[in-house]
């Protein structure tokens, strides 16, 4: 039995529509915000006979006078809001003045952990949201997006040397200042591991590194599948050839250290998606073996009581 390489068939990404967009919009700026592309979080559900409210009570409308000095802020910094996370080892108790969050909802639970959002007073004055726009394109909270790091607007997106990221939270001043709190997904080579053979091509690596970008960064969504590779059967549960996709994370704030991979074939490493593997026609073996490990077993030279032959020169 083998596999095929990304079974399920190639399908074009949507690179057409973005990169018409990008076109459109110059500089690549976020376009003006309207009320229906940015729909605010409701808020806790009222009860029959009172009438809903425009705001929750945990964001109250600002004064101008605060709404001017905070534009002020953000005009004048670049990087207006850090993200400070909280190692396990050394959680803070508590207080009046402490801000600490918890975000668990990071594609694995040892991926969980405490924050603090700096300066937290301007950042919760700002209204939150469930969606922004960028473009014809709305997007929302635990979607995942590209996000350039470059000022080139002209010619089609790199789609592989855009920073790519899920996004948590979404907060705005006004139409001009939409800001996004999100979690980075890394390729392998931007991490210490490094791109090793069993990674694919558009294999991503989640992180709990987070971090608030302005939306303006933003070069549009997309799609990020997770593989379970123990789906062995199922090869819609593969990831097609052109999709990007992760199978394991990165524990970037506690540990430093990676989820486990399923190591298959005798060199037990783990499986590469864009490659053909081989399974094991005996059915007391069924093991999972790599073409090139096969191919290179059949070249070796004869051994004897199991010690390879030195061949002669």
């Amino acid at each position: 039995m083998t596999r095929t390489k990304r079974p399920g068939g190639s399908k074009k990404r949507k690179s057409e529509a973005i990169d018409e967009r990008a076109a459109k919009r110059p500089n690549n700026t976020l376009e003006p915000i309207q009320d229906a592309a940015i729909a605010p979080t409701p808020p806790p559900e009222p009860i029959a006979s009172a009438p809903a409210p425009v705001q929750s009570p945990a964001q109250p409308k600002l004064s101008d006078a605060d709404t001017a000095h905070i534009k002020a802020y953000l005009d004048r910094t670049e990087r207006p809001f850090a993200v400070l996370a909280i190692p396990a080892s050394k959680k803070r108790k508590r207080s009046s003045t402490s801000h600490q969050l918890i975000q668990d909802d990071l594609y694995d639970s040892r991926l969980t952990l405490q924050y603090e959002i700096k300066p937290f007073d301007k950042w919760s004055s700002l209204r939150k949201y469930k969606k922004f726009s960028v473009g014809s394109e709305s997007i929302g909270c635990g979607e995942c997006v590209l996000v350039k790091h470059t000022d080139e607007t002209t010619g089609p997106i790199d789609y592989d040397a855009q920073w790519k990221a899920r996004v948590l939270e979404i907060r705005a001043l006004d139409q001009e200042h939409v800001y996004l709190r999100v979690a980075w997904l890394n390729r392998p080579e931007d991490l210490e591991i490094g791109r090793k053979r069993y990674h694919g091509k558009l294999e991503l690596i989640p992180t709990n590194q987070l971090d608030i970008i302005d939306a303006m960064a933003v070069n549009g969504r997309i799609d990020v599948m997770h593989w379970d590779e123990l789906l062995d059967d199922d090869p819609k549960a593969m990831p097609e050839e052109d999709q990007y996709f992760w199978r394991y994370t990165y524990d970037f704030v506690h540990t430093k250290s990676y989820s486990k991979l399923r190591e298959i074939c005798v060199c037990k490493t783990p499986q590469n998606p864009d490659e053909l593997i081989v399974s094991c026609e005996n059915k007391d073996c069924g093991q999972w073996m790599h073409t090139k490990c096969i191919a290179e077993a059949a070249v070796k030279p004869p051994t004897t009581n199991g010690t390879a032959k030195t061949p002669q020169k």
